[in-house]
Formats: C-alpha cells, structure tokens, sequence
C-alpha cells in the first residue's frame, strides 16, 4: 500500500519516469507468469476434485465480459458446511507480484504438492518454528489434511490480471488497473472522491470496477470468518481501521491474541492500519468486509518490504513514527481498545508531519498499551531506530548516485527510478523469494489452525449476523452510533441477539448454543423487551 508519495524523514520519494523495467529483470527461475498461475488452478483443481474445484467468477452487474478466478480449497469428503471459511485476495496492485506467488505456493501445500517448497534452505526454520509453535500434530501434510476438515479456503489469486500482465512486462510501477483506478480504494466504505491522476484513484463511485464487484459478490455468498488482503511494500499485519485513525471497537475479542500469533512469522508492525501504517486510507476492502459484512477476522498483510522495511528489527517503517502528537497523547483516554494516538485525516494518504525525536518515544510506549508490541520488543525497536531508518533512507531510495539527506522540518525531493520499483515491492533475489514465501504460507496456516480450534459457536447464528437488521435511520457507520439514542442504538443490538438466540434453540444439547441463549436473553432484558415479542 506503499503510494505514489511518501514523506519520512523529511524526505518525498518520488517515482519517476524512465523506460520499462525489462521482464529479464525478474527472476523468473522463482517467480510465475499470470498464464502460468491461471493454468496451475485451472488445471490442477480438475486433477484434484476432492481438495480443490475452480470456477471463473463474472461480473454481477453484467456490465463488463471481465471474470476473477475463484479457488475453493477443502476436503470435500466431508463437505463445506459447518467449516470455518477464509477468503484471501491477492494481485490487487498489478506490481505486487509476490502476493499472487504466496496463494500459488499456499494451494500447493494445501493440495499435497509441497515437496519442491520442503525443499527449500527456508523450509528447516519452518519445521522448527511450527514444532516449537505446536501446530498440527505429525508432518506437514498431516497438519494440512486436518485443517481442510474444519476450514474452507477460498482464493482470488489474482485480482487485476491485466494489470500483473503489463508489470510482468516490465511497467513495474504499475499499481492500478488498464482503467486507472486502485481497486483497494474502490469499496463502499469510508470511499472518497480523489483526483484522476492519484496514485490511489478509487474510481468514479464504489464498486464501479467490476473485480471489487466479484469479490464483493464472493464475500456476500458464504459465511466469511476470515478475510485476508494481501499487499506488498513494507511488512505489516494491519486490522481496521484503515480510514480511522483509531482500533475497531467490535472487532473479536481475541483478536491481540490472533496478531501476535501470526507475528511469530513476520515480526513486524502490526495493529490497527490508520494506525500503524503512518496514514489513512479510504474505501478499502478490508474496512468493507468489517463494517457492512461484519467479517469476524478482517486482515490486510504486507508481505514484503526492501531492506526490511516494516520489520520490528529495522525499527518498523520511518512513516508512522512522525504521526504521534503530544497535545493528543496528553487528552487520550486513560482506558479501553482506543488508547491511542490519533492523527491528522491527509486524503492523499500523505502523514502527518512532526518531529521524530519528540515522538518516537511516545509512539512506541503506546503501542505497548495497545499490545501491538511487547516491552521486549519496545527496547529492541528503540535501539535501532535512529541508526538504521536514516541510513535505510539514504540507500533505498536514490537514483545514479543521488542520495537522500534527511534534512528535519524540510522536504528534499529524492528520485526513485522505475527500475527500482520491482525490488520494492517484490523480493529480488531466489532467496529472499523463497523465505517471505514459505513465512506467509506459515502465517496463513496458523490462522486458520486458529480459526479450525475456535469455531463459530452457531453457524446459523452467524449467518444471522451476516444478515442482521439495517443500521438506525440516519446512521451510515457504525462509528456514529454513539451520537443517536441509545435506546434506538440497543434496540437495533437487541435485534440481532434474537436472531441469534432463535438461532440458539436449534442447538438442544449444545454448549455453545445453552450460552449464546442465555446471553442473548441478557441483552434482550436490558433493552426492556420481554419474552413475548420474540417467541
């Protein structure tokens, strides 16, 4: 999500024109052509009709011929109900050509094909890393074949197909689609107007690309758990908000706990994306699936940055220090999941300016508040920061010699030609290819270990969530509801509780269903509402 300008240190980096980044230039002996990739899922799901089926996905509004390749990945034999489902999208920025490889190498695990991938000189940390975890019991594979009887992974592996096509021919800054229009900014909530030239164009209104319509489509058809954005340009595990710069207040409980086990891979920033990134973005598609699908476990990652950018060992990224603000940490609330900093809205997703040494202190203390970092790994971000994001600056973005100098309360414009673009955001060399590979297949298993050991309570209770009662009249966010009436706000709440508790009734002899029941009928009695109006 890395955009077309972006202030640290007192530096915009600017990416410049230049000729085609030629395609001999990525090293194909790892990386895949579209057709390629296409063709393995085509393919192989024909071969594989128990774990894997493919389908091609039109537009629902019929307004284009475009479809999206759909992968659903599970053992069959035991069917899709009941199961938990995730849906990961990758290749939305055409010059993201990582994040497609990362779904390729995750269906071939997930399909028993991982010998190429065991392999690898990666794959030995992977083993002892996922031992020490305790993650599935017996080989890889063992792992793989008892997860696919609890969970159902649904895949776009690549969401602008024409976009990828023309950087893998060398337009390696290529971010939006052939229509110009960024497809993460092109969803429904928090979209905003921006200029056609914009890097991040959203397009004229929300959904008129026809890929966010698919995928929307996709979301809408099944009992979503888990959605998983996958993006390129720094290293980052990102939950809404990405439009506010404030922690979702709904999002699931366990959801620190789910953070810090898939950072065990990453190791790096991760929280709340107005947060955390340094900026805002609107109408994404991770903020969508929370607030008008109410995904349970909405995730943007970034999968890669240059020179370890975003990584907790690097000092995470230059940008988000500079968004602290004393005058809002002072007034911040002293308790609750919104304990943090906030910043300034920029619609460019430019951030904030200010001065890192007043407020890179303050900045890592508070995410120690928020658990997106522990105390440990507060002092060991605090001991590299100054040393390693200045010079990190100085080599990563130059140009025939010219350096950066960061120069504080000054812009200093510094080129990055267009043949840097593909490092950027992909990984450059075989090796680094096959570690940030095999550590995302990682982080994607052990969310779905998570999600296969913490089912639903009541399948139908979710559905009944996913199809809950409109917000009140007048309120278009769930942010607002503490401006209307409470007692308009809890009888909207109340609504929902009953169609989960009626949902609870089927479940006789069920746990799960016994508590839901009775929590249900606590939060009905406190609206005032009796028995009668719902039975």
């Amino acid at each position: 999500m890395v955009t077309r300008s972006v202030v640290c240190f007192g530096l915009v980096i600017l990416i410049t024109s230049g000729s085609l980044v030629a395609a001999a230039d990525i090293p194909w002996q790892a990386y895949h052509k579209t057709s390629q990739i296409l063709d393995l899922f085509k393919l192989a799901s024909a071969h594989t009709t128990h774990l894997a089926r493919y389908q091609d996905i039109p537009d629902p509004d019929h307004n284009s011929e475009l479809s999206l390749p759909l992968i659903t990945v599970t053992d069959f034999k035991t069917g899709e109900t009941g199961k938990e489902v995730i849906l990961l999208t990758a290749g939305e920025h055409a010059r993201e050509l990582i994040t497609s490889e990362i779904v390729y190498w995750l269906y071939q695990v997930l399909t028993g094909k991982d010998a190429e991938l065991l392999s690898w000189p990666a794959a030995a940390s992977f083993a002892s890393q996922r031992k020490q975890m305790g993650l599935g019991a017996g080989n890889l594979q063992d792992w793989v074949q008892d997860l696919l009887k609890k969970v159902v992974f649904k895949i776009v592996p690549i969401a602008n197909i024409e976009g990828r096509k023309a950087a893998e021919e060398g337009d390696s800054c290529l971010r939006r689609t052939f229509s110009g229009v960024d497809l993460n900014r092109n969803w429904g909530t928090e979209w905003k107007q921006q200029a056609l030239d914009d890097e991040d164009y959203g397009g004229p209104h929300p959904f008129s690309e026809p890929e966010s319509r698919i995928v929307k489509l996709i979301a809408e058809s099944s009992p979503i758990r888990s959605f998983v954005n996958i993006h390129s340009g720094e290293y980052a595990l990102y939950v809404p908000w990405d439009s506010h710069p404030d922690l979702a207040s709904s999002l699931m409980a366990d959801t620190h706990v789910v953070l810090e086990q898939l950072n065990i891979w990453c190791q790096c920033m991760h929280g709340a994306g107005g947060i955390v990134a340094g900026y805002l973005a609107f109408g994404t598609s991770m903020d969508y699936m929370y607030e008008r699908l109410h995904v349970p476990y909405p995730l943007t990652i970034e999968v890669y940055g240059p020179k370890g950018l975003g990584k907790l060992s690097t000092g995470g990224h230059p940008r988000h220090l500079a968004q602290a603000q004393p005058a809002r940490l002072e007034n911040q609330a002293q308790n609750g999941v919104n304990d943090v900093p906030h910043m300034q809205q920029h619609q460019d997703n430019e951030p904030v300016n200010g001065s890192i040494e007043n407020h890179e202190e303050l900045h890592s203390q508070d995410q120690v508040k928020q658990g997106t970092i522990s105390q440990d790994q507060l002092v060991q971000v605090q001991r590299s920061q100054k040393q390693h994001s200045q010079q990190q600056v100085k080599e990563q973005f130059s140009d025939g010699g010219i350096k950066g100098k960061a120069v504080e309360g000054q812009a200093q414009a510094v080129p990055i030609r267009k043949a840097d673009c593909f490092a950027t955001f992909n990984p450059p060399t075989v090796q680094e290819y096959q570690e940030v590979v095999i550590s995302w297949v990682a982080t994607l298993l052990t969310l779905a270990d998570h999600l296969a050991a913490h089912p639903t309570a009541s399948h139908a209770a979710m559905d009944a969530e996913q199809h809950q009662q409109p917000l009140p009249k007048g309120v278009t966010h769930k942010m607002d509801l503490a401006k209307y009436d409470p007692h308009t706000t809890c009888m909207q709440c109340a609504l929902l509780v009953l169609h989960c508790l009626q949902s609870a009734h089927t479940l006789q002899h069920n746990v799960a269903g016994e508590k839901l029941a009775a929590y249900a009928q606590a939060e009905v009695a406190k609206c005032g509402l009796v028995q009668e109006n719902w039975q």
